[in-house]
């Protein structure tokens, strides 16, 4: 082994367990930023997701609040953090949240209602559960994988009217563990097996306290197909969307599955989330 690219490496992840704790600790000094709906990741660098917009520009922690856990990086007096919002999409791999707490208001639900105070652990990309339950054991599922809720393969962030988080489910991968059918799990996990049929009643059920809704990423370009929609974000259901083919006719994107891959679709008038990434190098 290289001991200099070590001895860096050792140095890199110190420099992010400092950064970690200082907003950990401006976290704590601030009232949770001064709101007590607000969480948030964190990846030790730059990068900061909350679920609502930070109503402060900067937070500063004097030397006296700083204890003596990093007492010989903080020698040199307080400590002074800036955020600064973007406005771009975020792609959100949760292997680089190892560790950390991501936390949804379905996390926080009480285990009887579905939820779970789920953790983010050992770089994986499956969500799994703050604790065991014997029960689970002999599911096959590894040891620490909590059997519902890890139908997520990342979490995307993205602008609906404002911050929200949206659970991505790619169907091509089996990114869950819990033996039924994805349609079942959504219908588990996100509605607690009450599934509204109508889209008001789709509309009533998703707010701001919990998740907004399901996005479906498909992707058949090795067919031919590229399908472009003329608004990036909408809440128009599968229905009501139209899509141009190649031959000039136009269909609705439930018909586009059923013709041409046998799918019909069991909810058709849930809103269709189309998200777009915006790539920055």
């Amino acid at each position: 082994m290289n001991s200099q690219l070590f001895f860096l490496s050792i140095v890199a992840l110190e420099k992010k367990n400092v950064c970690r704790f200082a907003l950990s600790k401006a976290n704590e000094l601030s009232g949770n930023f001064g709101n007590d709906k607000l969480f948030y990741a964190y990846d030790g660098v730059k990068n900061l997701i909350t679920n609502h917009l930070l109503n402060i520009d900067e937070f500063v922690i004097e030397r006296e609040k700083l204890g003596i856990q990093y007492k010989s990086i903080f020698k040199n007096g307080s400590v002074r953090i800036f955020f600064e919002k973007t406005t771009r999409y975020h792609e959100i791999d949760l292997s680089v949240y190892a560790s950390y707490l991501i936390v949804t208001q379905q996390a926080l639900n009480d285990k009887n209602a579905g939820g779970g105070g789920y953790v983010q652990l050992n770089g994986e990309k499956s969500l799994t559960e703050s604790s065991s339950f014997l029960k689970y054991e002999n599911l096959r599922i590894g040891l620490g994988r909590i059997i519902v809720g890890s139908f997520t393969e990342n979490i995307k962030f993205t602008n609906i009217d404002e911050p929200c988080f949206v659970l991505s489910i790619n169907a091509s991968k089996n990114v869950y563990y819990k033996s039924e059918l994805l349609d079942k799990i959504i219908k588990d996990e996100i509605f607690r097996r009450n599934v509204p049929r109508l889209l008001k009643d789709f509309n009533a059920e998703i707010n701001d306290s919990n998740i907004k809704g399901v996005h479906f990423e498909t992707v058949y370009r090795k067919n031919g197909d590229i399908i472009k929609f003329r608004h990036d974000l909408h809440n128009h259901s599968t229905i009501d969307t139209i899509i141009d083919m190649k031959d000039g006719s136009q269909k609705s994107f439930a018909e586009y599955f059923q013709n041409k891959f046998n799918i019909q679709l069991k909810y058709p008038v849930w809103p269709l989330f189309v998200y777009k990434i915006h790539v920055t190098n």
